[in-house]
């Protein structure tokens, strides 16, 4: 896998992202990224939460896929709050869209709050994924 690019923005606490999501949603604007960190020596899971609404790059605007060809991963040099690095999973043809995966498989149960994907993939799971703030 080869680093891409940085996703740039804003690293925010859950309540600010709360808070955020509230005036992002009456705005039809959200670049808010939750980036899940497994630390599979301890079951540790660290979840960050990424603005790039107002201090972002291009990155924010790559769009979800059930089948990606990029991750994000977190990378720390020097500093305890990470970076946030897309690599590549596979080799990319000149000309294809980048893209990302939002999250995991949809929970069925909350379907109803769900977006529809559109991303066309053959292993599409019908809807983006979906992190319900409450939960954070």
């Amino acid at each position: 896998s080869n680093l891409n690019a940085r996703y740039v923005g804003e690293v925010i606490s859950f309540g600010e992202c709360k808070k955020r999501s509230k005036l992002y949603d009456k705005k039809g604007l959200n670049y808010q990224l939750l980036v899940k960190e497994h630390f599979a020596s301890s079951g540790l899971v660290l979840k960050h939460v990424i603005d790039a609404t107002v201090y972002g790059n291009s990155a924010r605007f790559i769009n979800h896929c059930c089948s990606p060809n990029l991750e994000v991963r977190p990378l720390r040099v020097n500093n305890s709050i990470p970076h946030f690095a897309l690599f590549s999973l596979r080799d990319i043809d000149e000309g294809e869209e980048l893209t990302i995966s939002y999250g995991g498989k949809p929970d069925p149960q909350r379907l109803s709050k769900a977006t529809k994907c559109f991303c066309g993939s053959k292993d599409c799971f019908g809807y983006l994924p979906f992190d319900d703030l409450s939960e954070l």
